[in-house]
């Protein structure tokens, strides 16, 4: 008889998910604090005996991020043509590089006041399928011409050439 009634408790508290739901639900409610500051504590430590493997990892990764903006957007500049990867950059279309940012950033805990990078931009891009109405791949030259002068100075040379 013994035996029954241990097989009836197992099948009504080890067994039945929504009994198991509950009872991490209140575990959680109970611990989550203690578990976030031991998850952190955690990572702190891997990344202090994993120091060259997390940033190797994290280069990787952001190469591989760009690699595939590069292949959606283009790899060749769109003013002067510079087919340089090392010299290649986002350009904002609207010039609201700084504003974009700022909004995704907005809302993101203790770091909401910081910019977000460049690759949480990016992305950002990738998760809404690569919009091609806002970014497009410059050469740092023309980007920069354009955030100093307001126009690549390479389109004057350009129009100066043709007339």
């Amino acid at each position: 008889m013994g035996m029954d009634r241990l097989r009836e408790w197992l099948k009504t508290h080890t067994r039945n998910p929504e009994k198991k739901k509950a009872r991490y639900q209140r575990w959680r409610q109970r611990n989550l604090s203690q578990e976030r500051i031991r998850s952190k504590n955690n990572a702190r430590v891997w990344y202090g005996h994993n120091k060259e493997r997390a940033l190797r990892q994290q280069r990787n990764h952001n190469k591989a991020l760009w690699a595939e903006f590069l292949s959606h957007y283009g790899s060749a500049c769109g003013c002067c043509g510079e087919t340089e990867p090392a010299f290649l950059t986002m350009d904002h279309i609207h010039n609201d590089g700084a504003k974009k940012k700022r909004e995704l950033s907005r809302g993101k805990g203790q770091f909401a006041h910081r910019s977000i990078s460049t690759y949480r931009l990016i992305l950002d891009l990738k998760r809404r399928q690569w919009p091609t109405n806002e970014v497009q791949v410059w050469c740092m030259n023309c980007n920069l011409g354009k955030r100093r002068l307001g126009y690549c100075p390479h389109a004057i040379v350009d129009t100066a050439a043709i007339s």
